[in-house]
């Protein structure tokens, strides 16, 4: 405990804990007046923490049941004994957190499950990349669309479907709320082989629009955006402070201020490279997708080494095509 305690104090807030706030604080007015029983299922994710404070910071949440699942049983008993000191710190001593590596025994009665699970462990992710890379697909982010999505799926979602039978049969009323990748599918199939009620989280929109709005230096409440796709796969659309795209502000720091783009080196390196793109080809592509909310994972230089080697092949393609006869419409 004593060396959890000592460890917890050293780690600095990344990804979701980052903008881990105060729920009275982004928009939410009104209080939960009755205790929750939430099963979080892979409890020896790296999410377990920032959640749990997600939820304890909810105004009204005083008591409840964190009922942790993992088949892990050493990052299961890590998980819980974070668990156990989150709540003496945030003084909410009407908070249980409880332990097992049977997910059964603490369903029932759930208001919520949020999943978390790796299906195989981390140690089987690397095929996931290193199987398609033999075959000269490299991949940004293999575990949401593409080979590297498509095997994640095939060895997450039969387990999946396990956890959603056991939620309709002993808490059929609760929400799951869905962490694992590949999300899209994760969530399709829910939809589609499920009555449960499913809805997919991920925490790069809201964070990395909080980046931006630092970026640009306007305060958060005044900024305007609007993001569009599906996890891994969505786009900031629109970035405007009073009637204003701050993209052209965003894209100015990077140019002007040396050592700016140290603060995000992938996305704002990525965005670079997407411009010059645009610019070598615009005729051909008239829309450039805006700034990835998340691109972990990234190689900037191969990023770029990869769009030039696209758009030589996209240029001797229309070459190809512009030296073809004519033919005549039928």
């Amino acid at each position: 405990m004593a060396t959890a305690k000592a460890k917890m104090k050293k780690d600095v807030k990344v990804g979701s804990q980052a903008h881990s706030k105060k729920a009275d604080q982004t928009g939410i007015r009104d209080q939960i007046d009755r205790p929750l029983k939430i099963v979080f299922l892979g409890a020896g994710s790296g999410f377990f923490r920032a959640l749990f404070m997600d939820v304890l910071n909810i105004p009204g949440t005083d008591r409840g049941e964190m009922a942790l699942v993992d088949i892990d049983s050493k990052s299961l008993e890590a998980s819980r004994q974070y668990g156990v000191m989150i709540t003496e710190r945030m003084g909410k001593s009407g908070w249980k957190v409880t332990a097992t590596t049977d997910r059964k025994k603490v369903l029932k009665g759930a208001d919520y499950v949020i999943n978390c699970i790796e299906v195989s462990g981390l140690e089987c992710v690397k095929y996931d990349y290193r199987i398609p890379m033999k075959y000269g697909v490299n991949q940004c982010i293999g575990d949401t669309i593409g080979p590297g999505g498509l095997m994640k799926a095939m060895r997450t979602v039969p387990v999946w479907l396990e956890v959603l039978r056991d939620v309709e049969e002993l808490c059929p009323a609760a929400w799951i709320l869905n962490y694992t990748n590949p999300m899209s599918i994760m969530c399709l199939a829910a939809a589609r082989a499920s009555k449960a009620n499913v809805v997919g989280l991920c925490h790069s929109v809201q964070g990395s629009s909080h980046g931006l709005a630092k970026y640009a230096q306007v305060p958060y409440a005044e900024m305007k955006w609007r993001c569009a796709g599906i996890n891994h796969l969505a786009w900031f659309t629109e970035l405007t402070h009073r009637g204003n795209d701050l993209y052209p502000v965003i894209r100015q720091r990077i140019e002007q201020e040396k050592g700016f783009i140290k603060c995000d080196p992938v996305r704002l390196r990525s965005d670079d490279a997407l411009r010059l793109l645009r610019h070598r080809v615009e005729r051909t592509l008239q829309r450039i997708p805006a700034l990835l909310p998340e691109a972990s994972g990234a190689d900037p230089a191969a990023l770029r080494r990869r769009l030039q080697r696209r758009q030589r092949l996209l240029c001797q393609r229309m070459a190809e095509v512009a030296a073809r006869p004519r033919q005549a419409i039928p």
